[in-house]
């Protein structure tokens, strides 16, 4: 039997940290991390610090689920004076209940090491708390496991991160994956990074070295730069176990690193091929979990497994460890996803999808066992606010009706009834050039795979982008007075808005939205309505000849205005296509399903990097 470190008691001299202390440690006390060290911390005289948060408890029951561990302890190294309380905490009845384990006082003038074992009594969580008589230092305490040396299993991970001119993240990434390697309780040969450059801005020569490799790329998007990734990581010197996709824009604890390497090291057989996600914490609200692993549901709708969890309540970090991640089509947005390397040899590299539905389609592709652990995670830009139509109409649709049709074609017919909803949507609240774009979208998966064989992706970005709404500050709009709207945000995206009565959605329903409706029934004040996602505030929109579209922020905003004749256009180009859809449906998924098993290769990416480096 020999003992394995599972995750380290985090506290990092960091500005989140500073800022955020309640991932890390509660108190009423300021803990004061130890200079260049993320394992060490002076806790104040008369404080109690609470570990029993987010970084710093120790998920007992995934690790008794995922790995071969026997036993689970905790292994803390102290001085100071003082007593340490070690704790459970589960779930009843929807509350979260804290229980004490075991409890002892220390008196240490110098670094003294305790081990404890966590009892096997169910509980979600364990970790401890500090109670400090006088000045006490806390300095390389951990989790561990005490496993056979059989069951440990070789573990060398692989990075593959996509950057397009974003210096201000990769470059600070960059220098911590070095310290990573290379640092205290480095991973060596362990770990290397792959950063592919698809905006051909980095100092590649400068850069590369100590474990890190930049690749200048053609910009081919996401799915692009993380098939280059992953080509260049099954190709290193020593070929990894797993590759690790990572988007650019993020911030991260070194720590996720060292915890998903370690849990793999120990991982049980059940789990042996699993892909381990990583969860997207928010920049702008660093204790919100966003999400950790997605789904695609029946509909052909795809949806969180869990809702938003607030990281500083106990509730909800405990709620994190016991909702089911085992989920059917289920995908882990590639943030962070870690994935086994025999698996891409198998399933082969992802499809040419520029941006969107990548990660999607490599789930629904593969239909992974899905494994997500508490302080595994990034920290990324909220989504929300973010909306371009370019991005989240025509490459959504788009690709998601290519993933439908290479992988799970039964749904493609939910698919379609939801895409003229969002059609429907676009018109009604006078998004002409949205609209387009969808129909576009449609038009173009039509053309078949050859159309993304041997187009660009960034020549589609740029000319979608000129259909993108222009949002200007809400003064400079001419045609409104402000003051007699409410620009309150809760108000404008509240979706719980009064509903209509029966004849206002008959009539609505009828004339399309007012489309329909002559002049003289038409109301020229202009209402306030969210520009962007897919809110419908029907109340609001009843006929109304103007609407004043504006960002999350209400800060920015369009006047839209209704146009019968572009309306008609639309309508009947849309009818065109669909008829010509339902006639040739079958012939495509054929077409895609071929296709793909050629997309999916490292023969058809050489070529196709080659072809997109030469426009």
């Amino acid at each position: 039997m020999v003992s394995v470190r599972l995750a380290n008691v985090l506290l990092e001299p960091c500005e989140r940290m500073a800022l955020y202390q309640d991932l890390y440690v509660r108190t009423e006390s300021f803990v004061v991390p130890s200079a260049g060290d993320t394992y060490g911390a002076v806790l104040p005289a008369g404080g109690r610090y609470d570990f029993m948060t987010y970084y710093n408890s120790c998920s007992a029951v995934k690790y008794r689920m995922y790995t071969a561990a026997h036993s689970l302890g905790l292994h803390l190294k102290i001085k100071g004076r003082g007593v340490v309380m070690i704790e459970s905490a589960s779930l009843y009845s929807s509350e979260a209940t804290r229980s004490l384990v075991d409890s002892f006082e220390f008196d240490e003038g110098d670094f003294a090491s305790f081990d404890i074992e966590l009892p096997d009594d169910g509980s979600v969580l364990f970790s401890f708390e500090i109670l400090a008589y006088d000045a006490c230092e806390i300095d390389d305490s951990y989790y561990y496991a005490l496993v056979d040396e059989a069951d440990i299993r070789p573990v060398r991970l692989s990075i593959a991160m996509t950057t397009f001119k974003n210096e201000k993240y990769v470059l600070p990434n960059i220098e911590q994956f070095k310290n990573l390697i290379n640092g205290p309780q480095g991973l060596g040969d362990d770990l290397a990074v792959h950063v592919v450059d698809n905006g051909r801005t980095l100092d590649a020569e400068g850069i590369t070295g100590d474990g890190v490799y930049v690749h200048p790329n053609p910009n081919v998007g996401g799915s692009g730069g993380f098939a280059r990734g992953m080509m260049e990581s099954l190709h290193q010197d020593v070929k990894p176990t797993h590759v690790i996709l990572m988007d650019d824009d993020v911030s991260i604890s070194p720590e996720s690193i060292r915890r998903t390497y370690n849990l793999l090291s120990v991982r049980a057989e059940k789990y042996k091929d699993a892909f381990l996600n990583g969860a997207m914490l928010q920049l702008e609200v660093p204790y919100n979990q966003f999400e950790d692993v997605a789904f695609v549901r029946d509909s052909a709708l795809y949806d969180r497994v869990k809702p938003d969890l607030d990281m500083k309540d106990l509730k909800d970090i405990v709620r994190n460890e016991t909702i089911d991640v085992e989920k059917d089509n289920a995908y882990g947005a590639w943030w962070f996803c870690c994935i086994p390397a025999n698996i891409i040899e198998e399933k082969g590299l992802p499809l040419p999808l520029f941006v969107r539905c990548d990660d999607v389609e490599y789930g629904l592709r593969c239909q992974p066992l899905m494994m997500s652990m508490g302080g595994i995670c990034v920290w990324h830009s909220a989504f929300g606010g973010r909306f371009k139509a370019s991005v989240d109409l025509y490459q959504y649709t788009r690709n998601f009706l290519i993933t439908l049709a290479s992988t799970s074609a039964k749904m493609q017919d939910e698919f379609l009834e939801r895409y003229w909803n969002y059609v429907r949507l676009s018109l009604k609240k006078f998004d002409y050039a949205g609209a387009e774009l969808l129909l576009d979208a449609l038009e173009d998966y039509m053309r078949g795979p050859d159309f993304i064989r041997h187009t660009s992706g960034e020549s589609i970005i740029k000319r979608n982008g000129g259909k993108n709404e222009v949002l200007v500050p809400l003064k400079e709009i001419e045609g409104v007075n402000l003051n007699e709207f409410c620009l309150d945000p809760e108000i404008v995206f509240d979706e719980e808005e009064p509903p209509r009565g029966f004849m206002e959605r008959v009539l609505d329903y009828t004339s399309f939205g007012g489309h329909r409706l002559p002049e003289f029934m038409l109301n020229d004040e202009p209402s306030v309505i969210p520009a962007g996602g897919f809110w419908y505030p029907a109340k609001r929109m009843h006929r109304r000849r103007r609407l004043l579209a504006v960002d999350s922020d209400v800060a920015t905003g369009n006047l839209r205005v209704m146009d019968k004749p572009r309306f008609k256009q639309i309508m009947k180009r849309y009818k065109k296509l669909i008829r010509e859809l339902n006639q040739n449906k079958h012939a495509l998924v054929e077409a895609y399903s071929a296709a793909a098993r050629e997309f999916h290769t490292e023969e058809f990416w050489k070529a196709y990097l080659e072809e997109m480096s030469a426009k």
